[in-house]
């Protein structure tokens, strides 16, 4: 028995070729990153989506930095905008996304609107930001002032959920307002 073939240069053309074609189909088959966020965002406007999870966040953060533009529309002309689902303001879902972008101007704030019966208070909603958090208390139907840090140096997203809800919105109303 003689030594094995040394492998041909074909071999490896063969063997490359083969690779790279894997390769496209691999990428061919997976989702664009696009794609996904506009998944995502459109889910939180129709309800379907209510929280983002850290990766998902994570994943709108990288495409912000890629597509500014994107950013831009998503937060409106004050820097701020409300990405859950809702009608003029008025929140359909229990908890609220907000977008806010670095730079936001002078809107260092947002109001809530919260009415319902007497029954539903004292209502506690849990404010975070991408580094900072704070819980803010209603007693009572009324408007209550969020105030943000200033100095953002990139967007964030900010979570609004109510604490002692069970993810159901029950007899409660939460309208946001912005920059008042």
């Amino acid at each position: 028995m003689k030594g094995l073939f040394k492998p041909t240069p074909g071999f490896w053309l063969l063997c490359a070729t083969t690779l790279v074609v894997l390769i496209f189909f691999i990428w061919g088959f997976s989702s664009p990153r696009l794609d996904e966020i506009w998944e995502l965002d459109e889910g939180l406007k129709t309800g379907r989506v209510v929280q983002l999870s850290d990766s998902e966040k994570r994943r709108f953060y990288n495409v912000f930095e890629d597509y500014p533009r994107y950013l831009k529309e998503l937060s409106g002309e004050r820097g701020i905008d409300l990405m859950s689902a809702n009608t003029d303001g008025l929140s359909l879902t229990d908890a609220l996304l907000i977008i806010r972008k670095d730079k936001s101007g002078t809107c260092g704030n947002f109001v809530l609107d919260v009415s319902g019966e007497e029954s539903e208070f004292p209502i506690v909603f849990a404010v975070r930001g991408r580094t900072w958090q704070k819980d803010v208390t209603l007693k009572e139907s009324g408007r209550k002032t969020v105030w943000m840090p200033k100095g953002v140096l990139m967007p964030e997203f900010i979570e609004v959920v109510r604490k002692n809800s069970n993810g159901d919105i029950g007899n409660v109303d939460v309208k946001v307002r912005f920059c008042e």
